[in-house]
C-alpha cells in the first residue's frame, strides 16, 4: 500500500512549485524597471552647426539683393545680374548721379574709379581705391566681396 500524503504536504509542495516558477519568470523575463521604447516618432535630425550655417547661407543668397550705385565722382559702371545681364551698362555717372534700385539674386559690377558707393539693401559701402578697374561681387546677406577675375564686362 502506498503512503497517503497528508494535506499539509500537499500544501507545502505546491508553495515551493509557485515560488520557483514565480523565480524562473523573475530571472528570464522582461525587466520590468526599463522603460519601453517610444513609438517610431518622425523627428528631425539635428544637424551639426556646419551644415546649418552652409544652408543658412544657401538660403540668404537665393533672396534677392536690392543694389544702386551712387557716384561721388565721374565713375565708369557695368553692372550683371545674376543672369549675366547688364542692366548698368558701360555707363559714366557724374558726381551726384544715381542708378536705379535693381534687384536680382546677385550682381557682378565693375568700377572704373574708386568714385562711387554701393547701396546693397539700405546699407553704403565703399569702393576700393585702385589704379585698375575695381569688381565686386554682390549678394543678400553678405558685404560686397572685391572680385579680381570675372569682372561685370557689360558687352
Amino acid at each position: 500500500m502506498a503512503p497517503r500524503l497528508g494535506p499539509g504536504i500537499v500544501v507545502v509542495l505546491g508553495i515551493v512549485i509557485l515560488l520557483g516558477a514565480l523565480y524562473l519568470l523573475g530571472v528570464s523575463g522582461n525587466n520590468d524597471d526599463a522603460p519601453e521604447p517610444p513609438a517610431a516618432v518622425n523627428t528631425a535630425t539635428p544637424q551639426p552647426k556646419k551644415a546649418a550655417k552652409k544652408k543658412q547661407r544657401k538660403a540668404a543668397t537665393t533672396k534677392p539683393v536690392s543694389v544702386s550705385i551712387v557716384a561721388t565722382g565721374q565713375v565708369y559702371v557695368c553692372m550683371e545680374d545674376a543672369r549675366g545681364r547688364p542692366v548698368v551698362n558701360k555707363r559714366t555717372l557724374e558726381a551726384g548721379q544715381r542708378t536705379r534700385t535693381y534687384r536680382s539674386r546677385s550682381f557682378k559690377v565693375t568700377f572704373g574709379t574708386a568714385e562711387a558707393r554701393i547701396r546693397q539693401n539700405g546699407k553704403t559701402y565703399r569702393v576700393a581705391e585702385s589704379r585698375d578697374p575695381v569688381g565686386y561681387s554682390l549678394r543678400s546677406g553678405r558685404k560686397p566681396q572685391r572680385i579680381t577675375s570675372g569682372l561685370a564686362g557689360c558687352t
